[in-house]
Protein backbone atom coordinates (compact mmCIF):
# COMPACT_ATOMS: atom_id res chain seq x y z
CA UNK A 1 0.00 0.00 0.00
CA UNK A 2 2.72 2.60 0.50
CA UNK A 3 3.50 2.42 -3.40
CA UNK A 4 0.30 4.36 -3.87
CA UNK A 5 0.46 7.63 -3.63
CA UNK A 6 3.90 7.56 -5.70
CA UNK A 7 1.42 5.39 -8.45
CA UNK A 8 -1.26 8.47 -8.13
CA UNK A 9 1.49 11.16 -7.92
CA UNK A 10 3.32 9.45 -11.35
CA UNK A 11 -0.60 8.95 -13.62
CA UNK A 12 -1.50 12.67 -12.65
CA UNK A 13 2.07 13.45 -14.05
CA UNK A 14 1.59 11.51 -17.35
CA UNK A 15 -1.93 12.14 -17.80
CA UNK A 16 -3.45 14.15 -20.40
CA UNK A 17 -6.66 14.68 -18.69
CA UNK A 18 -5.00 17.38 -16.26
CA UNK A 19 -3.78 19.68 -18.95
CA UNK A 20 -6.77 19.53 -21.10
CA UNK A 21 -7.17 23.70 -20.03
CA UNK A 22 -4.10 24.44 -21.26
CA UNK A 23 -4.24 23.31 -24.72
CA UNK A 24 -5.60 25.88 -27.86
CA UNK A 25 -3.37 24.30 -30.28
CA UNK A 26 -6.49 22.78 -33.03
CA UNK A 27 -6.82 19.36 -32.77
CA UNK A 28 -7.37 16.65 -35.11
CA UNK A 29 -8.17 13.49 -32.87
CA UNK A 30 -8.16 10.50 -35.29
CA UNK A 31 -8.23 6.85 -34.10
CA UNK A 32 -9.42 3.25 -35.33
CA UNK A 33 -12.38 1.02 -33.79
CA UNK A 34 -9.66 -1.62 -33.39
CA UNK A 35 -6.64 0.77 -32.31
CA UNK A 36 -5.71 0.01 -28.71
CA UNK A 37 -6.54 3.27 -27.92
CA UNK A 38 -8.86 3.83 -28.96
CA UNK A 39 -10.89 4.44 -25.44
CA UNK A 40 -8.25 7.47 -24.82
CA UNK A 41 -9.08 8.79 -28.40
CA UNK A 42 -12.64 9.30 -28.07
CA UNK A 43 -11.65 10.82 -24.20
CA UNK A 44 -9.55 13.06 -25.39
CA UNK A 45 -11.70 14.60 -27.75
CA UNK A 46 -14.28 15.15 -25.16
CA UNK A 47 -11.85 16.51 -22.83
CA UNK A 48 -10.18 18.98 -25.64
CA UNK A 49 -13.75 19.65 -27.03
CA UNK A 50 -15.31 20.95 -23.25
CA UNK A 51 -11.90 22.55 -22.41
CA UNK A 52 -11.20 24.74 -25.63
CA UNK A 53 -15.26 25.97 -26.29
CA UNK A 54 -14.38 26.21 -30.08
CA UNK A 55 -14.06 24.72 -33.53
CA UNK A 56 -10.91 23.73 -33.64
CA UNK A 57 -10.98 19.90 -32.60
CA UNK A 58 -12.20 17.23 -34.43
CA UNK A 59 -12.56 13.42 -34.29
CA UNK A 60 -12.36 10.74 -36.89
CA UNK A 61 -12.69 7.38 -36.21
CA UNK A 62 -12.41 4.58 -39.16
CA UNK A 63 -12.65 1.15 -39.24
CA UNK A 64 -8.76 0.45 -38.42
CA UNK A 65 -6.32 -0.93 -36.42
CA UNK A 66 -3.14 1.12 -34.78
CA UNK A 67 -1.39 3.00 -37.70
CA UNK A 68 -5.07 4.46 -39.21
CA UNK A 69 -5.77 3.78 -42.87
CA UNK A 70 -5.43 1.41 -45.23
CA UNK A 71 -7.78 -0.92 -47.52
CA UNK A 72 -11.32 -1.78 -47.15
CA UNK A 73 -10.27 -5.35 -45.15
CA UNK A 74 -9.22 -5.38 -41.68
CA UNK A 75 -8.77 -8.73 -39.97
CA UNK A 76 -11.61 -11.19 -41.10
CA UNK A 77 -14.21 -8.70 -42.31
CA UNK A 78 -14.21 -6.46 -45.85
CA UNK A 79 -15.82 -3.03 -44.63
CA UNK A 80 -16.49 -2.48 -48.21
CA UNK A 81 -15.42 0.50 -50.67
CA UNK A 82 -16.12 3.18 -48.48
CA UNK A 83 -14.08 2.00 -45.82
CA UNK A 84 -10.92 3.39 -48.18
CA UNK A 85 -10.00 6.34 -46.82
CA UNK A 86 -6.81 8.74 -47.73
CA UNK A 87 -5.48 9.86 -44.06
CA UNK A 88 -2.75 12.05 -45.79
CA UNK A 89 -5.25 14.02 -47.45
CA UNK A 90 -7.10 14.52 -44.65
CA UNK A 91 -4.59 15.70 -42.48
CA UNK A 92 -3.15 18.11 -45.04
CA UNK A 93 -6.69 19.80 -45.51
CA UNK A 94 -6.53 21.02 -41.56
CA UNK A 95 -2.56 21.43 -41.72
CA UNK A 96 -3.26 23.87 -44.74
CA UNK A 97 -6.34 25.51 -42.61
CA UNK A 98 -4.32 25.63 -39.18
CA UNK A 99 -0.61 26.49 -40.30
CA UNK A 100 -0.54 27.45 -43.70
CA UNK A 101 -4.04 29.84 -43.07
CA UNK A 102 -5.98 28.46 -46.37
CA UNK A 103 -9.69 29.32 -46.19
CA UNK A 104 -10.80 25.62 -46.96
CA UNK A 105 -13.89 25.36 -44.82
CA UNK A 106 -12.38 22.43 -42.93
CA UNK A 107 -13.12 23.65 -39.45
CA UNK A 108 -17.20 24.69 -40.32
CA UNK A 109 -17.58 20.97 -41.29
CA UNK A 110 -19.34 18.73 -38.65
CA UNK A 111 -17.22 17.74 -35.80
CA UNK A 112 -17.39 14.20 -35.52
CA UNK A 113 -16.99 11.99 -38.55
CA UNK A 114 -17.05 7.86 -37.83
CA UNK A 115 -17.63 5.06 -39.65
CA UNK A 116 -20.59 2.75 -39.00
CA UNK A 117 -19.54 -0.78 -39.09
CA UNK A 118 -22.05 -3.22 -40.17
CA UNK A 119 -23.90 0.07 -42.49
CA UNK A 120 -20.23 0.05 -43.98
CA UNK A 121 -20.72 3.94 -44.20
CA UNK A 122 -19.17 7.06 -42.84
CA UNK A 123 -21.59 9.49 -40.93
CA UNK A 124 -21.34 13.14 -39.48
CA UNK A 125 -22.10 14.15 -36.41
CA UNK A 126 -22.60 17.18 -34.10
CA UNK A 127 -21.12 15.86 -30.72
CA UNK A 128 -20.04 12.66 -28.97
CA UNK A 129 -21.82 10.98 -26.86
CA UNK A 130 -24.32 10.89 -29.88
CA UNK A 131 -27.69 12.56 -29.56
CA UNK A 132 -30.59 10.45 -29.72
CA UNK A 133 -28.48 7.36 -27.91
CA UNK A 134 -30.81 5.42 -25.49
CA UNK A 135 -28.55 3.03 -23.19
CA UNK A 136 -30.22 0.01 -22.84
CA UNK A 137 -29.75 -2.91 -20.24
CA UNK A 138 -29.21 -6.84 -21.64
CA UNK A 139 -29.59 -9.23 -18.87
CA UNK A 140 -27.94 -12.50 -18.32
CA UNK A 141 -29.20 -15.64 -17.75
CA UNK A 142 -29.18 -19.40 -17.98
CA UNK A 143 -31.32 -22.38 -17.30
CA UNK A 144 -28.49 -25.44 -17.24
CA UNK A 145 -25.60 -22.72 -17.41
CA UNK A 146 -23.31 -20.51 -19.70
CA UNK A 147 -20.34 -22.28 -20.00
CA UNK A 148 -19.43 -22.09 -23.75
CA UNK A 149 -21.13 -22.59 -26.72
CA UNK A 150 -22.71 -25.87 -26.04
CA UNK A 151 -24.56 -23.64 -22.55
CA UNK A 152 -27.65 -22.14 -22.93
CA UNK A 153 -26.30 -18.54 -21.84
CA UNK A 154 -29.13 -15.80 -22.82
CA UNK A 155 -28.81 -11.94 -23.32
CA UNK A 156 -32.54 -10.39 -23.13
CA UNK A 157 -33.52 -7.01 -22.35
CA UNK A 158 -36.44 -8.71 -19.37
CA UNK A 159 -34.44 -10.83 -17.02
CA UNK A 160 -35.89 -14.21 -17.05
CA UNK A 161 -33.17 -16.18 -15.25
CA UNK A 162 -34.06 -20.11 -13.99
CA UNK A 163 -30.68 -20.17 -12.47
CA UNK A 164 -29.05 -17.53 -9.85
CA UNK A 165 -25.91 -17.56 -11.12
CA UNK A 166 -22.65 -19.33 -13.23
CA UNK A 167 -19.57 -20.58 -12.52
CA UNK A 168 -16.15 -21.34 -14.20
CA UNK A 169 -12.92 -21.87 -13.59
CA UNK A 170 -9.76 -19.67 -13.84
CA UNK A 171 -6.10 -21.11 -14.39
CA UNK A 172 -3.70 -19.17 -15.27
CA UNK A 173 -1.67 -21.72 -16.25
CA UNK A 174 -3.93 -22.37 -18.80
CA UNK A 175 -5.32 -18.76 -19.90
CA UNK A 176 -8.12 -18.06 -23.04
CA UNK A 177 -5.72 -16.67 -25.83
CA UNK A 178 -6.49 -13.26 -27.42
CA UNK A 179 -7.91 -13.30 -31.15
CA UNK A 180 -7.64 -10.17 -32.70
CA UNK A 181 -9.71 -6.72 -31.13
CA UNK A 182 -8.56 -3.64 -29.91
CA UNK A 183 -4.59 -4.99 -29.34
CA UNK A 184 -0.90 -4.45 -30.43
CA UNK A 185 0.91 -7.27 -30.02
CA UNK A 186 3.93 -8.09 -32.52
CA UNK A 187 2.54 -11.32 -32.98
CA UNK A 188 -0.82 -11.24 -33.45
CA UNK A 189 -3.09 -8.62 -35.62
CA UNK A 190 -5.65 -6.56 -34.34
CA UNK A 191 -9.04 -6.34 -35.51
CA UNK A 192 -12.56 -8.10 -36.30
CA UNK A 193 -11.69 -12.04 -35.78
CA UNK A 194 -13.88 -14.76 -34.95
CA UNK A 195 -14.32 -15.71 -31.32
CA UNK A 196 -15.86 -19.03 -31.60
CA UNK A 197 -12.70 -20.86 -31.04
CA UNK A 198 -11.98 -19.46 -27.41
CA UNK A 199 -16.16 -19.60 -26.98
CA UNK A 200 -15.71 -23.90 -27.18
CA UNK A 201 -13.77 -22.94 -23.23
CA UNK A 202 -15.59 -24.00 -20.33
CA UNK A 203 -14.01 -21.29 -18.63
CA UNK A 204 -16.19 -18.71 -21.49
CA UNK A 205 -19.35 -17.80 -20.29
CA UNK A 206 -21.56 -17.02 -23.59
CA UNK A 207 -24.25 -14.86 -23.51
CA UNK A 208 -26.59 -14.51 -26.42
CA UNK A 209 -29.56 -12.98 -28.14
CA UNK A 210 -31.82 -14.31 -30.32
CA UNK A 211 -32.16 -14.05 -33.90
CA UNK A 212 -32.68 -9.37 -34.69
CA UNK A 213 -35.81 -9.50 -36.67
CA UNK A 214 -34.70 -5.21 -37.32
CA UNK A 215 -31.20 -3.63 -37.32
CA UNK A 216 -30.21 -2.42 -33.94
CA UNK A 217 -27.31 0.24 -34.26
CA UNK A 218 -24.80 0.73 -30.94
CA UNK A 219 -22.58 3.38 -31.11
CA UNK A 220 -20.85 5.12 -28.05
CA UNK A 221 -19.32 3.33 -24.92
CA UNK A 222 -20.16 0.21 -24.23
CA UNK A 223 -20.33 -0.96 -20.66
CA UNK A 224 -21.07 -3.99 -18.48
CA UNK A 225 -21.85 -4.32 -14.47
CA UNK A 226 -21.00 -7.91 -13.43
CA UNK A 227 -22.52 -9.36 -9.95
CA UNK A 228 -19.30 -11.52 -9.08
CA UNK A 229 -17.67 -13.68 -6.71
CA UNK A 230 -14.20 -15.53 -6.28
CA UNK A 231 -12.46 -17.70 -4.01
CA UNK A 232 -8.85 -15.67 -4.70
CA UNK A 233 -8.00 -12.57 -3.01
CA UNK A 234 -7.72 -11.02 -6.37
CA UNK A 235 -8.50 -12.07 -10.12
CA UNK A 236 -9.89 -10.53 -13.49
CA UNK A 237 -13.14 -10.61 -15.40
CA UNK A 238 -12.92 -9.73 -19.29
CA UNK A 239 -16.25 -8.46 -21.17
CA UNK A 240 -16.27 -9.01 -24.69
CA UNK A 241 -19.29 -7.59 -27.22
CA UNK A 242 -19.65 -9.81 -30.39
CA UNK A 243 -21.63 -9.27 -33.57
CA UNK A 244 -23.06 -12.94 -34.58
CA UNK A 245 -23.11 -13.03 -37.97
CA UNK A 246 -25.52 -15.93 -39.76
CA UNK A 247 -23.13 -18.44 -40.69
CA UNK A 248 -22.09 -18.80 -37.05
CA UNK A 249 -19.23 -15.94 -36.75
CA UNK A 250 -18.62 -14.45 -33.27
CA UNK A 251 -17.16 -11.24 -33.82
CA UNK A 252 -15.12 -8.90 -31.56
CA UNK A 253 -16.50 -5.26 -31.37
CA UNK A 254 -15.13 -4.32 -27.93
CA UNK A 255 -13.95 -5.05 -24.76
CA UNK A 256 -12.81 -4.67 -21.03
CA UNK A 257 -11.04 -5.80 -18.41
CA UNK A 258 -10.72 -5.25 -14.15
CA UNK A 259 -8.61 -5.92 -11.83
CA UNK A 260 -10.43 -6.89 -8.96
CA UNK A 261 -7.87 -5.27 -6.54
CA UNK A 262 -8.78 -1.96 -8.23
CA UNK A 263 -11.70 -2.15 -8.80
CA UNK A 264 -12.32 0.92 -6.10
CA UNK A 265 -9.31 3.16 -8.29
CA UNK A 266 -5.30 2.67 -9.61
CA UNK A 267 -4.33 4.45 -6.44
CA UNK A 268 -5.75 1.82 -3.87
CA UNK A 269 -5.43 -1.88 -3.52
CA UNK A 270 -8.61 -3.40 -2.06
CA UNK A 271 -8.33 -7.29 -1.86
CA UNK A 272 -11.54 -9.37 -2.09
CA UNK A 273 -13.17 -11.86 0.36
CA UNK A 274 -13.44 -15.52 -0.81
CA UNK A 275 -17.42 -15.77 -1.36
CA UNK A 276 -18.50 -12.73 -0.77
CA UNK A 277 -20.61 -10.92 -3.95
CA UNK A 278 -19.03 -7.90 -5.10
CA UNK A 279 -20.23 -5.47 -7.95
CA UNK A 280 -17.68 -4.90 -11.17
CA UNK A 281 -18.25 -1.82 -13.19
CA UNK A 282 -16.28 -2.48 -16.36
CA UNK A 283 -16.12 0.37 -18.98
CA UNK A 284 -15.35 -1.48 -22.23
CA UNK A 285 -14.35 0.10 -25.63
CA UNK A 286 -16.16 2.04 -27.53
CA UNK A 287 -17.24 1.31 -30.74
CA UNK A 288 -19.86 2.15 -33.78
CA UNK A 289 -21.49 -0.96 -35.70
CA UNK A 290 -25.26 -1.94 -36.62
CA UNK A 291 -26.16 -5.48 -35.27
CA UNK A 292 -28.15 -6.40 -38.90
CA UNK A 293 -31.46 -8.17 -39.04
CA UNK A 294 -30.63 -12.04 -38.85
CA UNK A 295 -27.55 -10.78 -36.72
CA UNK A 296 -27.46 -11.79 -32.89
CA UNK A 297 -25.72 -9.69 -29.72
CA UNK A 298 -23.41 -11.85 -27.47
CA UNK A 299 -21.74 -11.15 -24.45
CA UNK A 300 -18.54 -13.03 -23.15
CA UNK A 301 -17.76 -13.30 -19.63
CA UNK A 302 -13.95 -15.21 -18.36
CA UNK A 303 -10.67 -14.26 -16.43
CA UNK A 304 -7.94 -14.04 -18.93
CA UNK A 305 -6.80 -12.83 -22.16
CA UNK A 306 -3.18 -13.58 -23.45
CA UNK A 307 -1.02 -12.27 -24.42
CA UNK A 308 -3.18 -9.61 -24.70
CA UNK A 309 -2.79 -8.46 -20.57
CA UNK A 310 -0.94 -10.51 -17.73
CA UNK A 311 -2.59 -13.21 -16.47
CA UNK A 312 -4.07 -12.50 -12.97
CA UNK A 313 -2.12 -15.29 -10.80
CA UNK A 314 -4.84 -15.42 -8.38
CA UNK A 315 -3.13 -14.61 -5.26
CA UNK A 316 -3.18 -11.32 -4.51
CA UNK A 317 0.34 -10.91 -4.50
CA UNK A 318 2.82 -8.83 -6.78
CA UNK A 319 1.85 -9.99 -10.42
CA UNK A 320 4.95 -9.33 -11.67
CA UNK A 321 6.91 -10.68 -9.29
CA UNK A 322 5.05 -13.58 -8.87
CA UNK A 323 6.36 -17.15 -9.59
CA UNK A 324 3.06 -19.40 -8.68
CA UNK A 325 -0.45 -19.84 -10.08
CA UNK A 326 -3.45 -20.51 -8.27
CA UNK A 327 -6.78 -21.22 -9.79
CA UNK A 328 -9.94 -19.53 -8.70
CA UNK A 329 -13.74 -20.36 -8.74
CA UNK A 330 -15.32 -17.50 -10.30
CA UNK A 331 -19.13 -17.14 -10.02
CA UNK A 332 -21.16 -14.25 -11.85
CA UNK A 333 -24.94 -13.59 -10.16
CA UNK A 334 -27.83 -12.91 -12.52
CA UNK A 335 -30.74 -13.34 -10.04
CA UNK A 336 -33.77 -10.44 -9.31
CA UNK A 337 -31.43 -9.62 -6.64
CA UNK A 338 -27.79 -9.53 -8.35
CA UNK A 339 -29.11 -8.08 -11.94
CA UNK A 340 -25.74 -8.31 -13.99
CA UNK A 341 -26.03 -6.80 -17.49
CA UNK A 342 -24.81 -5.61 -20.65
CA UNK A 343 -25.53 -1.91 -21.07
CA UNK A 344 -25.33 -0.63 -24.93
CA UNK A 345 -25.42 3.24 -26.15
CA UNK A 346 -28.50 2.16 -29.11
CA UNK A 347 -28.27 5.00 -31.47
CA UNK A 348 -31.95 5.77 -33.22
CA UNK A 349 -30.73 7.10 -36.75
CA UNK A 350 -32.31 9.24 -39.61
CA UNK A 351 -34.35 7.92 -41.78
CA UNK A 352 -31.76 8.93 -44.50
CA UNK A 353 -29.34 6.67 -43.39
CA UNK A 354 -30.12 3.26 -44.57
CA UNK A 355 -29.01 0.19 -42.92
Amino acid sequence: MARTPALRCFLEKISTEAFYKNFDTPAYIMGGWYDYAIEGTVKNYCGLKKAMKNKKVKLLIGPWAHGLGGGPVLGQLDFGPEAVFNIEKEKKRWLDRFVKGEKNGIEKEPPVRIFVMGANKWRNEEAWPLKRTKYVSYYISSTRGANSLEGDGVLEVKLKSAKEKDEFIYNPADPVTTIGGATLLPDRPAGPYDQTPIERRPDVLVYTTGVLKAPIEVTGFVKAELFIASSAPDTDFITRLCDVHPEGKSIVLSEGLIRARFRKGLDKEVMLKAGQVYKLELEMDPTSNVFLAGHKIRLEITSSSFPAYSRNTNTGKNIAKETKFKTAKQTVYHSNKYRSKLILPVFKGDSDFKY
